[in-house]
């Protein structure tokens, strides 16, 4: 028998928590990162091995890469998880490869990397255009950010 699964990873980082967030965050530390991920990529394989032996057979339809603020930290950290999600899950080929990002922690190579690595789908935080507002809430960054983020995205062709 199998069926379809939808993954969500989580990303716990943020260069600075918003105020009304009220999602698991913490701010972004190199050491910590890097601890973090060690021990996700360990988790990913560990269920990873253990799904295997399960006789039901699970293909994934989804992945969300979610937080926290998943752009804050290096692009290769989001590589190491798609590929460890490829070694140990059967993802797909149109599976829908999602990651959250904010205009403030976006970059181009960072959109290009997320493409090259399978990422099909970005969900960019936008509360509203009103740079006053954005401010007020703690975002990081501007009205005019979000709009050459979503540019660039576009051009990058995610």
């Amino acid at each position: 028998m199998s069926k379809e699964i939808g993954l969500y990873v989580h990303i716990p980082f943020c260069n600075h928590k918003c105020y009304y967030c009220d999602f698991y965050s913490i701010a972004k530390q190199d050491s910590i990162v890097l601890q973090y991920m060690e021990c996700l990529l360990q988790e990913i394989e560990e269920v990873g091995q253990n799904l295997r032996e399960n006789k039901d057979i699970l293909y994934v339809k989804t992945i969300y890469i979610g937080g926290g603020t998943p752009s804050c930290i290096d692009a290769k950290y989001i590589e190491d998880i798609i590929q460890m999600l490829k070694k140990y899950y059967n993802i797909l080929p149109d599976a829908e490869i999602t990651i959250e990002i904010n205009p403030g922690t976006s970059t181009i190579h960072k959109l290009e990397e997320y493409k090259k690595i399978g990422i099909n789908r970005l969900s960019i935080g936008m509360q509203t255009v009103n740079n006053d507002t954005l401010k007020r809430i703690g975002r990081i960054h501007t009205y005019e950010e979000f709009l050459n983020c979503y540019n660039e995205a576009r051009n990058v062709r995610i």
